[in-house]
């Protein structure tokens, strides 16, 4: 039983560490976000930008540059989330 709780624990621990970032942070893990960011009181910050895309007349640099960046954070959140499945996965076959 105690060995069954451990592993679950571990789990949490390891899913935390690999989603919390991604949900709370612009930058990531080990690079604090600018005090004061707008950003930061939303979940997911680095997709903040996502209607402002949609504003953006799509023939200028300006456009480029925010879809480019959140193209990049809708992989970081993608690699997150696949992390996680694995992690539980692997955590549950651990358990049977």
């Amino acid at each position: 039983m105690q060995q069954e709780a451990d592993l679950l624990n571990a789990c949490i621990k390891s899913l935390s560490r690999t989603l919390n970032p991604v949900q709370s942070t612009l930058k990531g893990p080990y690079v604090p976000d600018p005090y004061g960011l707008e950003q930061q009181g939303k979940a997911f910050p680095g997709l903040y930008d996502t209607p402002k895309l949609q504003a953006t007349p799509r023939d200028s640099e300006e456009f480029w540059m925010i879809q480019t960046r959140l193209v990049r954070e809708c992989n970081r959140v993608s690699d997150a989330l696949v992390d996680a499945d694995a992690r539980i996965r692997a955590t549950l076959a651990q358990l049977k």
